[in-house]
């Protein structure tokens, strides 16, 4: 644990009490670049559960391990996954996962597409929501040396980003742009043992969200939003026990302190999802399931 106060704005406008944490983004980033989807497949066929076997095409399943989860703020648990190989070339064709709350409904689907090499070109994930909201995002992967570009359209158009993921001078470099129909910019630079910073702009409120991180581990340990019209400003600062501290700066100079779970301040991490390869995902969420 390291701490290393990052100092943009104005002292009285700023709380100088950051906390580092033990780094996970460059472990993210070498997962993303050496995992192998045939390895992956052969974790599940010897530790899944063989439903059934129609010619090259196998299901599995994989239910969650160990006790219930604590239910998330989205009040969504998930239960049984469910995966088909195409068992000849050991990759994954599909997953999908149903409710844990109810086992019928489906949560999420993916559909996979690869090149010759084995390698992802191409996905399409599903998400279904209990209240019937619906999501689609569309990636598509380009691989070049050392570096993945991903685009993705999420909603058919609604956001669409391009990701980055290389090396400069034998250091990790991820570079993301995206935009929003309603107008929102966001950036996103991280050069590994340089400070993380991430900026995001909405034209419609005119306001921007700033969030900056440790240079030595990647891990975003500050933000600064004024896209909400009636603060001067919000800041959260991630704790060293894991958990977030909200301050919300009013316009009279009134500070309120509250803190909130990391499932709350998901946002601002962007590794948790939107940095991450399929490949890696795929692990991410095997093993939420202890596999």
């Amino acid at each position: 644990m390291q701490i290393h106060p990052i100092f943009r704005h104005k002292p009285e406008t700023t709380n100088m009490t950051f906390c580092g944490k033990n780094h996970n983004l460059l472990e993210l980033l070498h997962r993303n670049y050496t995992l192998n989807s045939k390895n992956i497949a052969d974790k599940i066929i010897t530790n899944g559960r063989l439903i059934s076997a129609n010619g090259e095409k196998a299901k599995y399943n994989i239910s969650p391990a160990g006790n219930p989860p604590k239910i998330p703020a989205a009040g969504i648990i998930k239960g049984l996954m469910e995966i088909i190989i195409d068992r000849p070339k050991k990759l994954i064709t599909s997953i999908k996962i149903f409710s844990g709350k109810q086992p019928e409904t489906l949560l999420e689907e993916t559909q996979y597409t690869y090149n010759k090499k084995g390698q992802i070109i191409r996905t399409h994930k599903q998400t279904f929501s209990p209240n019937g909201i619906q999501h689609s995002i569309k990636t598509n992967i380009k691989y070049e040396d050392n570096s993945i570009t991903m685009k993705k359209e999420i909603d058919e158009g609604v956001k669409d980003t391009t990701t980055i993921i290389t090396s400069v001078n034998g250091k990790k470099l991820i570079l993301k742009s995206g935009k929003n129909q309603n107008g929102t910019i966001e950036h996103f630079k991280y050069e590994e043992g340089k400070t993380l910073y991430s900026n995001t702009v909405s034209k419609h409120s005119g306001g921007q969200f700033e969030a900056f991180g440790d240079p030595h581990t990647g891990e975003m340990v500050f933000s600064r939003s004024t896209i909400n019209p009636t603060n001067a400003g919000e800041y959260i600062e991630l704790l060293s026990n894991g958990s977030y501290e909200k301050q919300v700066l009013s316009r009279n100079g009134h500070i309120a302190k509250k803190e909130i779970p990391p499932s709350v301040a998901d946002d601002f991490i962007h590794q948790r999802i939107d940095l991450i390869t399929p490949q890696n995902e795929i692990l991410t969420k095997l093993e939420e399931y202890g596999l």
